[in-house]
């Protein structure tokens, strides 16, 4: 039996001033809305409409320009294509919902019979008897829920002969049943009508708005393309007389404004709302997530029916499903959910921090255990998550430092170092990880019997993380004492529990070779790396393989072995996945390695390219500033500004005295630099005063020995450099010393056993490849040595162009005692009597005293002599002489 389509007044006949046989006047209807200005042409959703499916279905939240883009693909159709009749369902009984239909039939100039019974009787017969295309689009179909009216259009378009139906609607279980199995459908759905980047990019073209590329893709990321949102943003950041900097900001209050104006209204049911809120605490949701934060056991099927509403996206990680709220959306509801409902708000970001926490998401757990205020979870979870969290520079991490009280966190030796690092509290004066307890034995049997139980990963890890603390305070004797501690836990707890400690030993090997590095150990250094290196594989971490080669590459060139550093930079310089405060950690030792190597290798182009980018790669790294200072000094000792670069390393000196205590790698290396530039500038007594009162150590070794040569005593050179040659291992110095112990023996007048010496600095320099040290002797020297030297003539003419830094020898101004005196008292600007009278001598005497240090100094005035004494050191002479 034919469908009345609902009872309802016989239709009144119309009267157009015009109509065709088919009873048109125009393609236009006067319903037709007109889109807004400035959109941009989708062609890639206007061919699905052009498919000519007997029903198109768009579908989305309200904002997502369902109207929007049909109106727009209806306005840019041909005059001369099918009739467009165009009405919004406002009512939802059948006689009044044909009736708006008729209605819009009649202003698109489809004469429909008089005679009819009904409206829907009219419309079904006046299809049926068209030989042109006819469109009807319905707007907002969703809002007609009775079932008759869908049974009725089902009939009317299986009736047609012309019809084609577009419907917008927000719900997409409108055409779920099977009533509609039957129909070729086209469907447009939420996720099809989100801006693509590219169209994001053409809408802010559109608009007029000029953002770089960077702001269009945050702008497209805000909102992941929502049209609306995007679109009021845009706008706002087009705003020449409020231009807003902050896009995250300006996106949030576009979000906030669409979700209460637009979105949140469609969900006045409270348990809906409520699903809603719960959901977007997270980042991502799953379905066991939402149900543990719901309680509700429908939960999978709740998100899926948002994912098809379009207002959540979905994605297939590993075996479930991963949903998400755009960023500026998920932040708009979680405001919303905290003005509403704060405990509730609060009382699920607990939740969802312990439930992380349980599952070992450490980044998640933190951030929403701070969300929530949760002290005492978040310090927990640093305990336990601290090398993920300090390796993927979580911000969290700092703000829950800062919120801990110390009374908690002092339970909690961990987190306690991790404070110390990340808060940089060693500058700051606070010193109160130094006044916590040890926090492990250190009797060597307990603490193996701790390796060796269920506790070895926390042990390991407590040592690992007072190591680095102690170490990035400069405290390397104690630093070395805990990574003793991280060497001997490692070892036996990845022996005995391996399932536990295998993926955490290499990183933590990792930090035990750059702490060895910082604390005088080179050799301990490279020997622990090399296994770290090995273990790399095993590890969760993935930057401990490069890092540990790069760090290989460092420590071998402050061995003065130039072919190791090269073989493990070539290591270190393969890729891999990295944020870019990880890029700047790992990259720090090679570029370091790399300026050191050029260096060594005579590349002057390399090595001042190379400084650079060590210089920015240690910008926040302020511990291994010093190591960049020997770099650059070195750098300049053969090619730069020497009297800058000695400056520069004095600062530097004083502002990183932290880092340069006693047993610290860097404070003997940056001794040898500076008396190395000072002795290059010629400054005899400076350098002198240094090498004095410097520790003993094996990288005083050649200055100590050239300052010898150069000041004319060969044999105290000679004494001093074999004493160096013949301390125990491989000398990072040894072609310096070797070369310098053969030009002592050739004017001593010992040339046989200065070739000799000669002839092993060649073959060091061959063997490490660093021909540094070659260009450090006098070329004429040099030349009469290298006679007889098979394949020497090579390594010659790479050094040829290079000259010697140092000068053939150096005039050392040595005072006696009664004209030191009398120099520091001019220096202060007290007059002949005043001094005469301190030093109880006589006037006469000390003019005589006067007349000798002008001489020796080569002045005639006392401003001259005073000058001159500040530019050779003479102020603060050594108390004594650093006898052999």
């Amino acid at each position: 039996m034919q469908s009345t389509g609902g009872v309802g007044d016989p239709v009144r006949a119309q009267s157009p001033a015009a109509a065709d046989r088919d009873g048109v006047i125009s393609h236009w209807s006067r319903a037709l809305p007109r889109p807004p200005e400035n959109v941009i042409r989708r062609d890639r959703l206007h061919a699905v409409i052009d498919k000519n499916r007997a029903l198109t279905v768009v579908q989305g939240p309200a904002g997502f320009g369902k109207t929007t883009l049909v109106a727009e693909w209806a306005n840019a159709r041909d005059e001369h294509s099918d009739v467009t009749v165009w009405m919004d369902a406002t009512h939802s009984d059948p006689r009044t919902f044909w009736s708006d239909v008729a209605t819009a039939f009649a202003e698109s100039g489809i004469l429909l019979e008089s005679s009819a019974d009904s409206p829907y009787l009219a419309i079904l017969a006046s299809v049926h008897a068209r030989s042109s295309e006819l469109t009807l689009v319905i707007d907002r179909f969703d809002t007609v829920a009775d079932r008759q009216i869908q049974d009725s259009l089902h009939e009317l378009i299986m009736r047609r002969r012309w019809l084609r139906v577009i419907t917008c609607v927000r719900r997409g279980d409108i055409f779920t049943s099977v009533l509609w199995s039957d129909l070729s459908v086209s469907t447009i759905r939420a996720h099809d009508l989100a801006f693509t980047a590219d169209e994001t990019a053409q809408l802010t073209r559109e608009l007029g708005v000029e953002l770089d590329n960077d702001d269009i893709r945050s702008l497209h990321n805000a909102g992941q393309g929502w049209p609306e949102p995007t679109r009021a943003l845009a706008l706002e950041l087009g705003r020449p007389a409020q231009r807003v900097t902050d896009i995250e900001t300006a996106a949030g209050r576009v979000a906030r404004e669409y979700l209460q104006r637009r979105l949140l209204p469609e969900f006045e049911n409270d348990e809906q709302l409520d699903f809603i809120l719960a959901t977007a605490v997270p980042e991502s949701v799953t379905e066991e997530i939402a149900a543990m934060l719901t309680g509700d056991a429908q939960s999978g099927r709740h998100l899926r029916h948002l994912e098809t509403e379009g207002v959540l996206t979905a994605n297939r990680d590993d075996d479930e499903i991963v949903y998400r709220w755009p960023s500026a959306a998920r932040a708009a509801l979680c405001e919303e959910f905290s003005r509403r409902k704060p405990q509730r708000a609060t009382e699920l970001n607990s939740r969802l921090a312990a439930w992380y926490f349980t599952r070992q998401s450490f980044v998640s757990a933190i951030k929403h255990a701070m969300v929530a205020n949760d002290v005492e979870l978040a310090v927990q979870i640093i305990e336990r998550g601290w090398p993920e969290l300090l390796k993927l520079h979580v911000p969290e991490l700092d703000a829950a430092l800062t919120a801990i009280p110390l009374e908690l966190i002092a339970a909690y030796p961990q987190a306690a170092a991790i404070r110390d690092i990340r808060l940089h509290l060693a500058a700051q004066g606070d010193d109160f990880l130094l006044s916590l307890p040890d926090p492990l034995p250190n009797d060597p049997q307990h603490l193996e019997s701790l390796a060796r139980s269920d506790r070895s990963l926390q042990a390991m890890n407590t040592a690992t993380a007072m190591m680095i603390a102690l170490r990035v305070r400069g405290r390397v004797a104690k630093a070395a004492h805990y990574g003793n501690m991280v060497e001997q836990i490692g070892r036996v707890g990845r022996f005995h529990q391996p399932d536990t400690m295998a993926s955490f030993v290499p990183n933590a090997f990792l930090q035990l070779g750059i702490t060895r590095g910082f604390a005088d150990d080179l050799p301990g250094a490279i020997q622990i790396l090399r296994v770290a290196y090995e273990l790399a594989p095993s590890s969760e971490s993935e930057h401990v393989l490069v890092d540990s080669a790069g760090k290989l590459a460092l420590f071998s060139a402050l061995r003065g072995n130039t072919a190791q550093t090269m073989f493990w930079l070539d290591r270190h310089d393969r890729p891999y996945r990295k944020s870019d405060w990880m890029a700047r950690w790992v990259s720090l030792g090679g570029a370091i390695a790399r300026t050191l190597a050029a260096i060594e290798g005579l590349d002057q182009a390399a090595a001042t390219d190379a400084i650079p980018h060590m210089k920015l790669a240690s910008r926040e790294e302020q511990n291994w500033s010093p190591f960049v200072t020997f770099a650059g000094s070195r750098h300049a000792l053969h090619w730069g500004d020497r009297l800058g670069a000695l400056a520069l390393l004095r600062e530097e000196r004083a502002h990183h005295r932290a880092w340069l205590r006693k047993g610290s790698t860097m404070r003997p290396l940056l001794d040898a630099a500076e008396a190395e530039l000072l002795i290059a500038l010629g400054l005899a007594n400076q350098a002198e005063h240094l090498l004095t009162n410097a520790p003993r150590h094996s990288a005083l070794d050649a200055p100590r020995a050239r300052f010898a040569l150069l000041t004319g005593q060969p044999e105290r050179a000679l004494r001093r450099a074999t004493a160096g040659l013949a301390r125990a291992g491989a000398h990072p110095s040894q072609a310096e010393l070797l070369l310098i112990s053969a030009s002592a023996e050739n004017r001593m007048g010992n040339t046989t056993a200065a070739r000799e010496s000669f002839r092993g600095a060649f073959d060091n320099a061959r063997a490490t490849g660093s021909l540094r040290s070659l260009s450090t002797m006098p070329s004429d020297e040099r030349s009469a040595l290298a006679a007889g030297v098979s394949g020497i003539s090579e390594l010659l003419r790479q050094i040829e162009t290079t000259p010697n830094p140092f000068p053939s020898e150096l005039r050392l101004i040595e005072l006696t005692e009664r004209e030191q005196l009398i120099l520091e008292r001019i220096a202060k600007g007290m007059s002949v009597q005043a001094v005469a009278e301190d030093l109880f001598v006589s006037r006469n005497t000390v003019k005589t005293q006067m007349r000798s240090l002008y001489q020796k100094l080569d002045v005639s005035s006392r401003d001259e002599a005073v000058a001159r004494a500040h530019e050779y050191g003479l102020f603060g002479a050594p108390a004594h002489r650093d006898d052999d």
